[in-house]
């Protein structure tokens, strides 16, 4: 077996894992639901680009000069996509998510500046990107009912406090 069919059998080898890799990214990320439906279009399409040009590499007797091209395009796309869902995630805002079938009240902020005295339902709050962020809600009508106090980036839950204490109080100190 000459040097060139050893280099080869490593090229195919490696186109293979990148695809693998490619395929491990794309499952990680719909785990995690870090981006949204155009954003997985897009990590789909890519994978199965990669997924095709290691059969391509795999099935066509080409030479050594194009077997290296095509594997580090593949390493290129790999390693680009896998930045698509981390980009997605880092770059979304915040937000306050107050749930409870009663009265509340609540406060948000630094110093819990924003307050919301007269609330009941489920209500949102959009911030902007902060890396500390104070929140809290205290149940004023003496149910017994749960009041649950979330905060989200994007579509994931990062902190979740919640109370079915009457009159009970939920406070979250996050800091990223």
């Amino acid at each position: 077996m000459g040097v060139l069919d050893k280099s080869g059998k490593y090229i195919n080898l490696l186109s293979s894992l990148f695809t693998i890799l490619m395929a491990l990214v794309t499952v990680y990320n719909l785990i995690n639901s870090l981006f949204n439906i155009i954003e997985f279009i897009l990590l789909i399409s890519i994978l199965f680009i990669c997924i095709f040009l290691t059969i391509f590499i795999r099935n066509k007797n080409l030479c050594l000069r194009d077997k290296s091209i095509i594997l580090l395009s593949i390493a290129m796309i790999a390693i680009l996509s896998s930045t698509v869902g981390y980009a997605a995630y880092y770059y979304q805002d915040y937000k306050i998510v107050v749930d409870y079938n009663g009265s509340y009240t609540m406060g948000y902020g630094s110093d819990f500046t924003h307050d919301d005295t007269s609330s009941s339902g489920h209500k949102e709050f959009n911030l902007n990107q902060s890396s500390y962020i104070n929140v809290g809600a205290k149940k004023s009508d003496g149910s017994d009912g749960k009041l649950n106090l979330s905060i989200m980036r994007g579509n994931r839950v990062i902190e979740k406090e919640s109370t079915t204490d009457p009159y009970g109080e939920v406070i979250i100190h996050f800091k990223e």
